[in-house]
C-alpha cells in the first residue's frame, strides 16, 4: 500500500477508475483527463473505436512528448553549461 495515498476518481474513455497516489491528486486528475482528451481525439473519425488500440496510441503519444521534452531539456541544460563556462572563462581571465 503506498503510504499517504489519496484517492482520485477519474473518468477516460466513459469509465471511472479510482486511484490511489502518493502524488498531487490535481497532477493525477490532469493526467487521466489528457489521456481522455487523447482517446477521444483518436476515436474520431474511427467507425467502431477499440478502447485497448486507443490506449495504446495515447501511451506511444504521451511517450513520444516526454522524449520529445527530454531532448529540449537536455538541448538547455547543455547551452547552460556551455554558457556557465564561458562566463567563468571570462571572469578568470
Amino acid at each position: 500500500m503506498i503510504e499517504n495515498a489519496a484517492q482520485a476518481r477519474v473518468t477516460v474513455f466513459g469509465e471511472s477508475f479510482t486511484l490511489l497516489s502518493d502524488e498531487q491528486i490535481e497532477l493525477v486528475e490532469k493526467a487521466a483527463q489528457r489521456v481522455d482528451e487523447l482517446m477521444n481525439q483518436f476515436a474520431h473519425g474511427v467507425r467502431i473505436p477499440d478502447a485497448k488500440r486507443l490506449a495504446m496510441l495515447a501511451a506511444i503519444q504521451l511517450a513520444h512528448d516526454l522524449q520529445k521534452r527530454e531532448l529540449a531539456h537536455q538541448d538547455f541544460t547543455s547551452s547552460v553549461q556551455a554558457l556557465v563556462a564561458t562566463v567563468a572563462n571570462e571572469i578568470s581571465c
